[in-house]
């Protein structure tokens, strides 16, 4: 779910299992499906988290694979720190 803040160092999300990543070589993948899948029948994920996390996932999806910031020289920064 979006993250809110619920005080200066307080953050408040809920993680519904689905992962966007960028590979080392570059692809982009929605990594944890069948947790996801899992998950929605045995903890009763409402319908409307179901579309939103997907929706949001696809999203993701995209502005990784196009390099959109913060997934490009935002990111890259931030690694390269690392």
């Amino acid at each position: 779910t979006p993250a809110t803040w619920d005080g200066p160092d307080h953050v408040i999300m809920v993680d519904l299992d689905l992962d966007v990543v960028r590979l080392v070589d570059g692809s982009v993948q929605i990594e944890d499906e069948d947790e996801f899948t899992e998950h929605r029948v045995s903890l009763r994920y409402p319908d409307f988290w179901v579309d939103k996390a997907r929706i949001t996932a696809a999203e993701l999806h995209v502005a990784l694979n196009r390099l959109d910031e913060p997934f490009g020289e935002v990111a890259d920064t931030w690694l390269a720190a690392l």
